[in-house]
């Protein structure tokens, strides 16, 4: 009868134990989540800052994350603000870029081109 009693109370205390290491891991995949974000957001206004930076006939290459979290992202950049949107989240960057750009990225899109010409910056996908 002892024996089942701590057998029950050991069943207890790992099922407690295993709730918490869930909630545990599901706050660090989030916090991950919200750092890829702002990087994607970092990204994104580095590249239009260089881009105003360097001029007409600048060009280049870069690469976003293929997806946050798991799922696709979105990138708005207007009026100095830029807001990437995943799931239901949303990470707020500030740049020096005041015009406006939407991006789209998912696993089949995440290579993009900034260029600067006479009609002003963009981005374009790869």
């Amino acid at each position: 009868m002892e024996f089942l009693a701590m057998i029950s109370l050991l069943m207890i205390v790992l099922a407690g134990l295993y709730g918490v290491l869930t909630s545990k891991q599901f706050d660090t995949y989030e916090e991950q989540s919200s750092i890829t974000a702002q990087q994607a957001a970092e990204t994104i206004g580095f590249e239009l800052e260089m881009a105003l930076v360097q001029g007409e006939g600048y060009s280049r290459v870069f690469n976003l994350p293929s997806n946050i979290g798991g799922s696709s992202y979105n990138l708005t950049s207007t009026g100095g603000t830029i807001v990437v949107e995943y799931r239901d989240e949303q990470v707020i960057s500030s740049t020096r870029y005041q015009d406006s750009i939407s991006l789209q990225v998912d696993d089949s899109q995440s290579i993009f081109e900034v260029k600067h010409n006479q009609t002003g910056v963009f981005i374009v996908e790869r």
